[in-house]
């Protein structure tokens, strides 16, 4: 099931993974709603890998609270962190949270996490809110009916993608994309219209995600795709995982005049590939081109920003700049 959410600001964040703070308010009134009789204290619970999402998710309990957005009840929480591809332990934690008297577990971030802890929410009945989450294949209620989306699925990347490439009239093309839910299914849509255009694709090769995305092995794809001939590359994986993928794939020849990388939303969306100490951004991040998630404000948006701005770092880690998640209402 896919509940939309307003978009706000992009997101500045420099780490490798996907900014998950997203919809913090949105999200926690739409929790709310699961028990609304007057006087109730209503506690859900947080999955998450990143402490930054934690510290949104913190606020925006207190900022529901303060503001009494929801009459005569109080929202409280649990929250669990994990690393981003300790799967079981993920699953360990979901089921932890369950045995704690909450209405509904909001996490994790990606798409092959919510699949590994959908289980946990579907076998108990619990209502799962899942922010990031867009691989095309969570749409299945039957496998996934306690799921709640508040992003678009992949499939609608997938067209901007082909509206994107079809526009610079490119009909040759090479893919790379992580091994993941959220890489292997996330491109299904562009390749099905592709094929239906007459349009080349070369080769389509993927890398395993590593938990540090410096470690990934990427060489041998890069150089399979180069040797193709095709000098158009769309890429669909992390932001992270992409700074490595191009900085790799400048050592060999296959950025800058004579080459074009489209990407995803994965990447376009946060200012992950961060530049230098000096703000300057490196040469093989230069000319990426790619869809990104809109901004606008939601009807909470601008005030939950500036508690976001005014918080203390020491206290709610990633908190204290000017914009948080790309959807934030």
């Amino acid at each position: 099931m896919y509940f939309p959410a307003i978009p706000v600001a992009p997101n500045r964040r420099k780490s490798g993974m996907p900014k998950g703070s997203c919809e913090p308010v949105s999200m926690l009134l739409l929790l709310a709603a699961f028990v609304m009789a007057a006087g109730t204290t209503v506690r859900f619970g947080a999955l998450t890998d990143d402490p930054v999402d934690l510290s949104a998710l913190r606020l925006a309990v207190e900022y529901v609270n303060e503001n009494n957005l929801v009459p005569s009840v109080t929202l409280e929480y649990t929250e669990n962190s994990t690393d981003t591809l300790a799967f079981f332990d993920m699953i360990r934690q979901g089921c932890v949270q369950a045995s704690k008297s909450i209405v509904a577990v909001i996490g994790p971030r990606l798409s092959s996490q919510v699949k590994a802890t959908s289980p946990v929410s579907s076998g108990l009945s619990l209502p799962q809110i899942a922010p990031d989450a867009t691989d095309p294949t969570l749409d299945n209620l039957r496998q996934f009916p306690m799921l709640l989306r508040m992003s678009w699925p992949d499939s609608v990347l997938g067209v901007a993608l082909v509206d994107l490439v079809e526009h610079f009239g490119w009909d040759h093309v090479s893919i790379f994309v992580s091994n993941d839910d959220y890489g292997t299914h996330g491109l299904v849509e562009f390749q099905l219209i592709a094929g239906r255009k007459g349009w080349r694709v070369h080769t389509m090769q993927s890398f395993d995600p590593t938990e540090d995305p410096t470690d990934i092995a990427v060489t041998t794809q890069l150089q399979v795709i180069k040797n193709t001939g095709a000098r158009i590359i769309v890429l669909h994986c992390l932001a992270g995982y992409a700074q490595q993928i191009l900085y790799e794939a400048s050592s060999l020849g296959m950025t800058g005049a004579g080459w074009a990388w489209v990407v995803s939303d994965g990447i376009t969306g946060l200012d992950a590939l961060g530049g230098g100490a000096n703000g300057t951004v490196p040469e093989y991040l230069r000319g990426l081109v790619g869809p990104r998630p809109p901004a606008s404000n939601g009807s909470h948006g601008e005030a939950f920003l500036q508690k976001w701005s005014s918080a203390d770092p020491a206290a709610y880690p990633g908190a204290g700049g000017d914009t948080i998640g790309v959807r934030t209402t």
